[in-house]
């Protein structure tokens, strides 16, 4: 029996599927390519997730999109009604352990999907209010070991996400005061085997953060020993197990 493998790509100017023959490796491709022409909101592809339902999610530059494989749905924010997405340029998209769909926009904040209304309930900086978001440029979502979300932003550092009471903590760049985050901007979180966070960051360089503590410590940049690292600016980790990561 033949078993296919179906690869979804996020590029910068679509989305494609491509079908590949498990069973023999110089089978030719099958490629279907979807574009704005076909339903897609934009062309721009930011972000792609799937849900337990097996629907895809496509975040662009202009709209969230739900994919069920052969039409889109489309979700933009509308003027005037609280419930649509705040923003229509996505930049991440996390379900999280409950399967609830977060989105990370860049300038509008964070959203939560609601399932059962198709609706959305924004999360946004609040001036004056230190329990709300610390930035609008929502960058990454990870959830941890223990259930708990955290929100890296392009400009306001880290959050946490207090479920219970809806609202924000927040651990703010304070380097080089000790125990500081060097950067602001939060490109990627991972986790080690004792819980305790590794930050990407762009211009900060990586950070080990410990959560029980809100503190941090930087790894230098030192491209000359092997405890350094090359460059301040790192996009992405990967975590290949056992408390190895690729940066």
């Amino acid at each position: 029996m033949t078993k296919s493998v179906i690869f979804l790509l996020a590029l910068f100017n679509f989305f494609y599927c491509r079908t590949v023959d498990a069973q023999d490796s110089h089978s030719q491709f099958s490629i279907r390519y979807y574009t704005s022409s076909k339903g897609l909101s934009n062309n721009s592809v930011r972000s792609l997730a799937t849900d337990y339902k097996g629907y895809l999610w496509i975040g662009t530059e202009d709209g969230l999109n739900r994919f069920d494989g052969r039409s889109f749905k489309v979700y933009r924010n509308i003027r005037g009604d609280r419930s649509s997405i705040a923003g229509n340029l996505i930049r991440c998209l996390f379900f999280d352990r409950d399967s609830t769909l977060w989105i990370g926009t860049s300038g509008s904040g964070l959203c939560r999907y609601d399932r059962t209304t198709d609706s959305f309930q924004n999360f946004a900086f609040i001036d004056k209010d230190t329990t709300s978001l610390s930035q609008m440029d929502v960058s990454v979502i990870f959830q941890d070991k223990e259930g708990v979300l955290w929100i890296g932003t392009d400009g306001g550092s880290l959050n946490k996400f207090n479920k219970g009471k809806n609202n924000f903590t927040r651990f703010t760049r304070r380097y080089p005061e000790p125990g500081g985050l060097s950067s602001s901007k939060i490109m990627n979180i991972s986790e080690t085997s004792s819980g305790k966070f590794l930050i990407a960051s762009w211009d900060g360089g990586l950070n080990i953060f410990d959560k029980s503590t809100g503190n941090a410590s930087l790894i230098e940049i030192n491209p000359d020993t092997k405890n350094g690292i090359l460059s301040n600016n790192i996009w992405s980790i990967c975590s290949l197990g056992k408390d190895q990561f690729l940066l």
